[in-house]
C-alpha cells in the first residue's frame, strides 16, 4: 500500500509539471487506485493513468477539474500515471492511494459509514456481506430529512416529505421512496 501525491500537495502544485508515477507490483497481481482528493485546473492540467508502462499501453482514464474520480483497478501489475500542469494557474492538486492484490482475488470495498462487515475473504468465489444498521420503519411511516439528517415525520405533509414503501429483511430496509 502506497500513497501517490501531486507536488506540494495540498498547498498546490506549481506551472509547467510533467510529472511521471510507476506502480509496480508482483507478476500476477494487479493494482488498485483510491482517489482520496482531486483538484487540477481544467482542462488545462490533467492526471493520465495507462495500464503498464510500455508506449502503447491502453489508457484507463485522463482526470481534470475538482470531481473526485471513482476507484480504478489495473488488468496488469504496473499502472502509469503521468501528470501534466500547463504555464498558469493549479489547483490543490491529488492524493492517490493505491494498494495491491492477486488476479484472483477483489479489492478490499471497506465498510460504509454505519454499517458491518462480515467476511474478510476477496478471493474470487467467496463473498462477504454488509449490512446497514438501520432500525425497521413501520409501514406507512413518513421521513424528513433536514440538514442531511433524518428524523421521524410527525407533521403535516410538505415539500420535503418523503413517504417510505418497504419491507424489511433483517437489518437491511428494501423498498421505494416516493414524494
Amino acid at each position: 500500500m502506497g500513497t501517490v501525491l501531486s507536488p506540494d500537495y495540498p498547498e498546490g502544485y506549481g506551472n509547467n509539471l510533467n510529472c511521471v508515477w510507476l506502480i509496480i507490483s508482483e507478476a500476477g497481481s494487479r493494482i488498485h487506485l483510491a482517489f482520496n482528493d482531486f483538484d487540477l485546473e481544467a482542462p488545462y492540467d490533467f492526471l493520465t493513468i495507462k495500464d503498464g508502462d510500455r508506449s502503447g499501453a491502453a489508457m484507463l482514464g485522463r482526470y481534470s477539474g475538482a470531481e473526485v474520480p471513482s476507484h480504478l483497478t489495473s488488468n496488469s501489475n504496473v499502472l502509469q500515471l503521468e501528470f501534466q500542469a500547463d504555464h498558469s494557474m493549479s489547483g490543490r492538486g491529488f492524493n492517490i492511494t493505491y494498494s495491491t492484490f492477486g488476479h484472483n482475488e477483489c479489492p478490499d470495498p471497506g465498510v460504509p459509514i454505519n454499517a458491518r462487515r462480515f467476511g474478510d475473504s476477496f478471493q474470487l468465489g467467496s463473498s462477504i456481506a454488509v449490512v446497514v444498521g438501520v432500525r425497521p420503519f413501520k409501514i406507512g411511516e413518513s421521513l424528513q430529512f433536514q440538514n442531511d439528517s433524518a428524523r421521524q415525520d410527525t407533521e403535516s405533509p410538505s415539500s420535503d416529505r418523503l413517504s417510505a414503501n418497504r419491507t424489511s429483511i433483517g437489518l437491511g430496509v428494501l423498498g421505494v421512496v416516493s414524494g
